[in-house]
């Protein structure tokens, strides 16, 4: 029965240049649909994550810099 299976697998199927290019076709939209689902984030969003993931050590440098123009 397995090998049967496998027989049936390796059989060259034989399908014509239309066929083909509508299977790539139909490929290529289920890429495509599935990136435009994930919106790319703005600049804005990417520099405001970047600050907020960066702030306590920004604080602790600031307060440094502050700290050494008292003395």
């Amino acid at each position: 029965m397995e090998k049967m299976k496998q027989e049936q697998a390796k059989r060259t199927i034989h399908i014509s240049w239309n066929e083909a290019q509508k299977a790539e076709t139909e490929r290529e939209n289920v890429r495509r649909a599935r990136y435009k689902s994930i919106p790319a984030p703005s600049f804005l969003k990417l520099i405001s994550t970047n600050v907020s993931k960066e702030l306590p050590r920004l604080k602790a440098t600031a307060l440094r810099f502050f700290s050494m123009k008292d003395h």
